[in-house]
């Protein structure tokens, strides 16, 4: 069983002590082997890539994923893409919306021929007091245009019928309590922790892993 997560720096794990929501997932499967050998438990590749868009995901996610591919075994995929999107340059959007969606749709379609099994994760929000600009590229992140990505990514997984995983919304809840954000664009450790629970309950390894329903979209 194979577990190809695709995304940006988020997905790469920056920021992170423990290396990032992929490898903190990636842990987790590590220990319930340990405890369930019996079960087969998915090898995971990070294939996260500090500042891709939608349009740099698109031209590498087949040919990634067919490097990672093996003679009878699953592969599943996670496309965790969208932020760098949204970045601001100087104040044009450095992808637009409607290609972005267009690039999401072209994403999806595709690796459906490679897998029944495709989780698209939402964006976190930001802290605008540090994003608006960032202090080391000229660029601005803005939550505006983040929630408009994230209804993007929904509408999307809906459209295709894959699954939806929002982080959003858990985001800007969150961010009213509890610091989540390492320099107001990345996550840190509790952020990361944050996105892995999402996911993980959304992947159901005890029933091959199949991928549940657990968390309720918003």
């Amino acid at each position: 069983m194979i577990l190809c997560v695709f995304g940006d720096s988020i997905a790469h794990g920056y920021s992170d002590s423990e290396g990032g929501w992929v490898a903190r997932i990636n842990a987790h499967f590590g220990r319930e082997a340990i405890q369930n050998p019996d079960l087969d438990y998915p090898t995971v590749y990070n294939l996260g890539v500090s500042g891709d868009t939608t349009e740099d995901l698109l031209l590498r996610i087949e040919a990634e994923t067919a490097a990672r591919e093996w003679e009878d075994e699953e592969i599943f995929l996670i496309i965790a893409i969208g932020t760098n999107d949204c970045a601001r340059k100087p104040t044009e959007l450095q992808v637009t919306e409607n290609k972005s969606k267009k690039n999401l749709n072209a994403i999806v379609e595709r690796m459906k021929p490679v897998t029944d099994g495709i989780i698209m994760l939402g964006v976190p929000a930001v802290d605008e007091g540090r994003t608006a600009p960032v202090d080391w590229v000229d660029a601005t992140y803005l939550n505006t245009d983040l929630a408009i990505m994230e209804t993007a990514i929904a509408e999307v997984a809906k459209e295709q019928e894959v699954t939806y995983v929002p982080v959003f919304p858990y985001f800007v809840q969150s961010l009213e309590e509890t610091e989540l954000l390492d320099d107001g664009l990345h996550p840190n450790d509790v952020g990361h922790a944050l996105i892995a629970q999402l996911v993980l309950s959304k992947i159901n390894v005890a029933s091959e892993s199949d991928f549940d329903e657990e968390v309720d979209e918003e």
